[in-house]
């Protein structure tokens, strides 16, 4: 039987090609059972290569416009890459963008439609999502924000 690759291979024993060192965290969404995995890297062909271990498959390579993407496989959780972290106010729209696009393939694979009965949902899990991306960095930071 195949060995499974582990993120944590990927990070500090690259294989075949060296895949540079990413700033990841995962937030989870217990109420649904799931998390996301933010990656925080420059190198988008890296974050790749680290979502394709993730998903232990091929992915189609980052859009090389992008400041940020959000990539899904059914079964897996979804993986959030950034560039870096957010600065501008266009930085934190990418932001929420990217999280809305998150908590919509959640929701989606649990079957609930975009609705107005679904509405709420959405959009506590996204408000979740940017609450937890935001505390999490300012812990990186040596800061307490949770409150």
């Amino acid at each position: 039987m195949k060995k499974k690759k582990s993120i944590k291979r990927v990070l500090k024993k690259p294989v075949k090609k060296k895949i540079p060192a990413i700033l990841h965290f995962e937030i989870p969404v217990d109420l649904y059972h799931s998390k996301v995995c933010f990656l925080i890297c420059k190198d988008k062909e890296g974050a790749r290569k680290f979502t394709e271990v993730w998903f232990e498959s091929t992915c189609e390579p980052f859009k090389a416009t992008a400041y940020g993407t959000t990539v899904f496989k059914q079964g897996y959780p979804t993986v959030v890459w950034l560039e870096h972290f957010p600065k501008t106010p266009s930085d934190y729209g990418a932001l929420a963008h990217e999280t809305g696009h998150a908590a919509f393939v959640m929701l989606r694979d649990l079957g609930m439609g975009f609705t107005d009965d679904s509405e709420e949902a959405f959009t506590y899990l996204q408000e979740y999502l940017v609450t937890e991306f935001l505390i999490h960095r300012d812990k990186l930071h040596g800061k307490n924000t949770r409150t």
